[in-house]
């Protein structure tokens, strides 16, 4: 008999786009597919623990050599390449196999066998470029930019930063971001801020 396990997750498959793929190989009937409730705050940290319906699923296998556990591919199973495996062996200890809807290919837990690990180890990827991805997007939502800041090597950019850096209407971070540097080379270079004084004629937005 077919069971089916569904994972959603932020940037992930959806439910739906999981479903088709467990259609697809036969898999019509939802009242055997076990759906994990979709986490209610995108940066929840979702634990194996908490994958409730999983257990529920590999609960409900019988040990007959038919049953099957359809997923719509192999890195939905777990979160971590070590829970995947250990998921495929629960399900192995029922007696039945996982079917990977994606490849086609079934699954079954033994210590040597290579393709299992290979497969675990490709929905591990799947997995780090997902939790990847979602750190990129919320780094850009907060204006971080890959790589390392720059240094203060360039003359122009020195004395512009030497020129912002006593304003007290601009700060430490607002200044870094202008000129496209970390705000520790802005210390380095320049010193504490305490030490440079205002320009003569302005007054901190307080004041005014």
């Amino acid at each position: 008999m077919l069971r089916g396990y569904i994972r959603p997750s932020p940037k992930g498959p959806s439910v739906e786009e999981q479903r088709a793929a467990l259609r697809s190989v036969g898999l019509i009937d939802d009242r055997v597919v076990y759906v994990e409730e979709t986490p209610k705050r995108r940066k929840a940290k979702v634990m194996p623990e908490h994958l409730v319906m999983r257990h529920e699923a590999i609960r409900a296998l019988k040990k007959r050599a038919d049953d099957v556990l359809v997923v719509s591919s192999l890195d939905r199973l777990g979160l971590t390449t070590a829970d995947i495996l250990g998921a495929v062996e629960a399900v192995t200890r029922k007696g039945a196999f996982v079917l990977d809807a994606s490849t086609g290919e079934t699954y079954c837990w033994h210590p040597g066998v290579v393709p299992l690990v290979a497969a675990a180890a490709r929905a591990e990827r799947v997995l780090m470029l997902e939790r990847t991805k979602k750190a990129r997007e919320a780094g850009a939502k907060m204006g971080a930019k890959g790589g390392r800041p720059k240094a203060l090597g360039n003359p122009k950019k020195l004395a512009e930063a030497k020129r912002l850096w006593p304003d007290p209407e601009l700060s430490g971070r607002a200044i870094a971001k202008l000129l496209g540097v970390g705000l520790r080379t802005l210390y380095d270079h320049l010193g504490p801020r305490s030490e440079s004084k205002a320009k003569p004629g302005r007054k901190p937005r307080s004041e005014r």
